[in-house]
């Protein structure tokens, strides 16, 4: 018995929640077609973000960490890809909005993603790197190689010395891995210049809180990586704030008299935190003060329960969540069971509680730091772990053995540097 012959569901965005949330809906549904699946994104490709920074650092292609809509459906069977940005939400109607056309729902999923926060600094968000994509990724590479042939050829000291200052801004996994990986990246560059050497190269990484790595929550792993860091010769400013960057200067507030005040540097790279993407805030929803819609311990939102919103776009009270791939995973699996149950008139649906399963990084060549159910290995072990979980996580299977022979490359013999 069901009460409507058939349903509509419409995803919004095509990121880890989207597209998780899809494969477990379409997995539910097996030959049944009650539901009809749209998906609404201004992204054509599913892009597997955990592996950005080995694009920036030449370790694997661009091309291999994305996989395009059009295998998702052939592997998963027929759905409804609509390749427009979304203009705003009728959440009385029921109506989506995209650039060309309005998209009715019965149900409706919330899964657009983060975007850099600059925390209102124009002149920052405008003059830095970032990397929130493949083309982010491919910038930072190119730049970071034609930064450094630039200063090989370079005669007065004062620019050499801005053009072989790098700056990585954010303490997270993102600037942990980046930062670790443009340590091997600008070392084999170097290798093959003729004027410039690794004793004056400076990789600073700047974190605004205490320890490195606040989402593993160990202050082992933190650190674990500072030491590392240390043996890299990247110089890690810990409680310092980040007040500004011009294009070529980094200007630094700290207490500690130890630390520059002011780094000149032509490589800026902002990885320092994200916020909702911007479309959420016009979305007539409540919200909480970080832009995040509030939701009920089942993900959707009270004032409309058809409407459900995961990942980096939701937050439940009393409950603290990072803005994290595995928080998207675990939501948005929860969210399909949630939404075909509706469907098919069971009458139990799923509470979410997130579940920590653990946290990794790797920082630099053959070394990482993994947390996996409260068991810590780190060193080549945990360098070794990490590879083999993305490799098993990653979509796609030419895009595994194609990474698989990347890393291989990248181990044996050279880094990609130019696309």
């Amino acid at each position: 018995m069901k009460i409507k012959s058939k349903f509509k569901v419409c995803i919004l965005g095509s990121g880890f929640g989207g597209v998780t949330f899809l494969t477990n809906l379409k997995n539910s549904l097996g030959e049944n077609k009650d539901i009809e699946i749209v998906l609404i994104s201004d992204i054509k490709d599913f892009v597997f973000m955990p592996l950005l920074h080995e694009v920036a650092t030449g370790e694997v292609k661009g091309e291999n960490i994305v996989y395009p809509m059009i295998k998702l459906r052939n592997d998963l069977g027929e759905f409804k890809f609509i390749n427009e940005s979304i203009d705003n939400i009728n959440f009385k109607q029921k109506i989506v909005k995209t650039e060309t056309q309005n998209v009715n729902y019965d149900y409706l999923v919330i899964s657009l993603g983060s975007v850099n926060n600059y925390y209102g600094n124009k002149s920052i968000e405008e003059k830095s790197l970032s990397l929130k994509g493949v083309g982010d990724s491919i910038k930072i590479r190119n730049h970071i190689i034609k930064t450094l042939e630039k200063a090989d050829i370079t005669v007065d000291i004062q620019e050499r010395k801005k053009l072989t200052n790098f700056v990585v801004v954010g303490g997270g996994a993102t600037g942990v891995e980046l930062a670790g990986g443009m340590v091997n990246l600008i070392k084999e560059k170097v290798a093959e210049l003729k004027n410039i050497s690794m004793e004056q190269i400076n990789i600073f990484l700047i974190e605004s809180s205490s320890k490195l790595l606040q989402e593993m929550g160990s202050d082992k792993c933190s650190n674990v990586a500072l030491k590392r860091f240390k043996d890299l010769g990247v110089k890690v400013f810990l409680d310092c704030e980040v007040k500004n960057f011009d294009g070529e200067s980094v200007e630094i507030n700290t207490t500690n008299t130890a630390i520059e005040k002011d780094i000149k540097t032509a490589t800026f790279i902002w990885v320092a935190g994200v916020k909702p993407n911007t479309i959420v805030e016009k979305f007539d929803l409540k919200k909480d003060k970080k832009g995040r819609i509030i939701v009920d311990d089942y993900l959707s939102v009270p004032d409309y329960p058809e409407v459900y919103a995961i990942g980096d776009n939701a937050t439940i009270e009393g409950q603290k969540l990072f803005t994290t791939a595995q928080n998207a995973l675990q939501q948005a699996e929860v969210a399909a069971h949630n939404i075909y149950s509706k469907t098919q008139l069971f009458k139990f649906s799923k509470k979410y509680k997130y579940f920590h399963q653990g946290s990794m990084v790797t920082i630099g060549k053959n070394f990482g730091v993994t947390d996996l159910f409260g068991v810590k290995v780190t060193g080549f072990k945990g360098w070794f772990i990490w590879k083999l979980i993305h490799l098993v996580k990653l979509t796609g299977n030419d895009n595994r053995i194609n990474v698989f022979f990347d890393w291989l490359r990248t181990l044996y013999f050279h880094r990609y540097e130019q696309s």
